[in-house]
């Protein structure tokens, strides 16, 4: 389990963010870990088919996804399904 906010800041705001989660997956790997889990805190609250705007875009988590794919490694996204419409961005992008 990953939280991002706390985890790798890339961007120089103090804030943990997916860019600097992307940075260290080749050090994930190499400690042996296949999945990683990320926390419900990813998704904008107020948003809810939105991507935290301190953690990153849409596009950072698709790149997250690229670059596990390549690695054989596995995303596990902490959302609240009850929010979650079959016309929302991430529900079409996934």
């Amino acid at each position: 389990q990953i939280d991002v906010k706390s985890f790798k800041d890339s961007d120089g705001d103090n804030v943990g963010d997916l860019n600097g989660l992307i940075q260290s997956l080749g050090h994930i790997h190499d400690l042996g870990f296949k999945t990683i889990y990320l926390k419900k805190d990813l998704i904008n609250d107020t948003a809810p088919l939105e991507i935290n705007y301190e953690f990153g875009k849409l596009e950072d988590l698709r790149r997250l996804k690229k670059e596990l794919e390549s690695k054989n490694m596995h995303l596990i996204l902490d959302i609240e399904l009850e929010n979650l419409k079959s016309d929302g961005v991430i529900y079409i992008s996934t």
